[in-house]
């Protein structure tokens, strides 16, 4: 499969690295960015698929845009969707914090 269509059928596409998310890994829940079309079955089947690990649960939210003035007016992002993904490894793409 070519790297272009590989793109169009990543689930999840990033991680989230913010303070919230890396105290929230310190209890196994890691923080992601998802297509927004995606269900929290096809995120917990790539989950399992990418770390082999297994997943407890799914929690999904989708983060609306705000307006944004610009010269022209107003201006809009796209909706983005993020997933909170319980699970039972550590994974080491989150620093850790000592508290």
């Amino acid at each position: 499969m070519s790297e272009a269509n590989l793109k169009q059928t990543r689930t999840i596409l990033s991680p989230i690295v913010t303070y919230k998310s890396t105290q929230n890994a310190q209890q196994k829940c890691y923080t992601f960015y998802v297509r927004r079309e995606a269900n929290k079955f096809e995120i917990a089947d790539e989950f399992k698929r990418l770390y082999n690990g297994k997943v407890l649960r799914v929690n999904t939210v989708t983060v609306r845009s705000k307006n944004k003035r610009n010269k022209k007016g107003y201006s809009r992002k796209a909706d983005w969707k993020k997933a909170y993904i319980y699970t039972d490894i550590e994974l080491d793409i989150f620093p850790k914090i000592d508290a």
